[in-house]
């Protein structure tokens, strides 16, 4: 986080007074994947950061802090202009390098917090700015600077929100990325388990190996897929469609979910018969077949195919 001057804009003739504005990083303008991290970037005067109240004390997970704080700059009346990344550059790192534990999801986190903030009364300049640093005993470093620690800190988002807001806005963020990443349909996940959502993002993470599109390149990103497979009815049939599954997604480089739900032809469920820990499993499905007409609600119906296994044999053979 960054306080300063930002530079002096070119008035017109006569005196005109410059726009007022500050400058930051945009992941959108960003031409390579770890140019999206300079996202957090600002030059803002002092006035201007203290006159809004500065970033949002109430923030003290990973991210969001500074979307919002952008957010409440523009709507200050400040417009917002784009760092030159030929002057500024980020370190790379990885997660595990982050001052927080616990991050599981980079993006999910952003959403989170932005999904809490929205049930919050906004920060401006009147709100509890009680934040208090004490120097750190025997953490001097080199050149005078002195590491500080927070003593005292105003309440966060996640103190001033009740459980069951903090459930609904984590499960919302995992929906968030499954559908605008990976484009799973939201009702899809309309009753999936928040663990599943979370070992399905989880997969897909892992195997999304494509580079982030470099605009000078006009690089295409490819994202992973993936099969989604309603095994129905006995447990030979289930079995023989899980075992089709299985060897497709392994074929077509995809992650397996596999949609388990227990019937009067078989009442167990998949971790009843099955020790096996690495296949996704949803035990609750919300969607109805044909699926006809759910793309006019949400899009990413548009990118499944959609194939019947027991009408594809004849002889009556109906699913559902």
């Amino acid at each position: 986080r960054r306080r300063g001057s930002r530079p002096r804009g070119r008035g017109g003739g006569g005196g005109e007074e410059a726009p007022r504005a500050f400058y930051a990083g945009n992941w959108r303008g960003a031409r390579s994947e770890n140019e999206v991290h300079l996202n957090g970037a600002m030059v803002v005067k002092r006035d201007d950061f203290w006159a809004v109240g500065g970033y949002d004390e109430r923030i003290q997970t990973y991210g969001w802090d500074d979307e919002d704080m952008y957010n409440r700059l523009m709507a200050s009346g400040l417009e917002r202009r784009l760092l030159n990344y030929d002057t500024i550059a980020h370190i790379p790192h990885g997660d595990h390098m982050r001052s927080q534990a616990g991050v599981k999801f980079v993006e999910v986190e952003v959403d989170y917090n932005r999904i809490l903030l929205d049930q919050l009364p906004p920060w401006d300049k009147n709100a509890d700015h009680s934040t208090e640093y004490q120097p750190v005993a025997g953490a001097e470093k080199s050149l005078g600077d002195i590491v500080v620690s927070a003593s005292i800190t105003p309440k966060s988002v996640l103190d001033l929100t009740k459980k069951s807001q903090k459930q609904h806005a984590w499960s919302t963020a995992l929906g968030r990325r499954l559908h605008d990443e990976y484009g799973m349909a939201w009702d899809m996940m309309q009753e999936m388990d928040e663990h599943v959502k979370e070992k399905l993002l989880r997969s897909l993470m892992e195997k999304d190996t494509a580079v982030t599109t470099v605009q000078e390149h006009h690089a295409e990103e490819k994202k992973p897929r993936v099969l989604v497979a309603h095994v129905m009815h006995g447990l030979g049939n289930r079995l023989r469609a899980l075992g089709s599954a299985m060897s497709f997604a392994n074929e077509t480089n995809r992650v397996l979910l596999v949609v388990w739900v227990s019937d009067k032809h078989c009442q167990a469920e998949f971790g009843d018969l099955f020790e096996n820990q690495d296949i996704i499993v949803a035990n609750h499905w919300h969607p109805f077949w044909p699926f006809k007409g759910n793309e006019k609600y949400d899009k990413a119906w548009l990118q499944f195919d959609f194939y019947n296994y027991m009408e594809m044999e004849g002889g009556g053979a109906q699913k559902g």
